[in-house]
């Protein structure tokens, strides 16, 4: 399939089904090849220089607010010469490094730029709300988790009828009675 026939069948295909300005796509579809197509060097994250990856984080970010775009993941990943998949694996077999947890903060970061954007009418707040939810662990509903006294018996310690007779019955009676 040539170039032309895949431009056509996308338009198409995308034509009837989603309104789509189409010169903001093509920006942003520009944008995503030159990045793909960019030499990029594979920084180690198991025992990598936290420096380097703190360097290149903000190379990512700074380029970010350049080009007027919400800073992902995918984005962070990807400068960092990696998959989202890899940087997700690396996070949960090393999660307490100081690079792991560099990488949390910066995923907080760029949840807060969400956060920000949706509030103020940068991006849509239902697609704001949808990636906070899919993307960053948010959850819109409260829940409430009881948990057992750590005692079985609340109320005290459990007698047999024997003690209990024992019990009271050793107890002497008062003469008012």
């Amino acid at each position: 399939m040539t170039d032309d026939e895949m431009l056509e069948q996308e338009a198409e295909r995308s034509g009837n089904k989603m309104h789509v300005n189409a010169s903001n796509l093509s920006v942003l579809t520009s944008q995503a090849l030159t990045s793909l197509q960019g030499e990029r060097e594979k920084l180690p994250l198991v025992n990598g220089d936290l420096n380097e990856i703190k360097e290149q984080a903000f190379r990512y970010i700074k380029a970010c607010e350049t080009a007027g775009t919400i800073p992902t993941i995918q984005g962070l990943s990807r400068s960092l010469g990696h998959s989202r998949t890899s940087v997700y694996q690396f996070l949960d077999i090393y999660p307490n490094t100081p690079i792991a947890e560099f990488i949390e903060q910066v995923r907080d970061c760029f949840s807060e730029i969400l956060d920000l954007a949706g509030l103020n009418n940068k991006v849509n707040p239902v697609y704001a709300i949808f990636c906070q939810k899919s993307l960053f662990g948010r959850i819109d509903k409260a829940e409430l988790y009881i948990n057992p006294p750590p005692n079985p018996n609340p109320l005290g310690e459990t007698l047999s009828i024997e003690e209990i007779r024992k019990k009271y019955l050793a107890v002497p009676l008062d003469d008012d009675e």
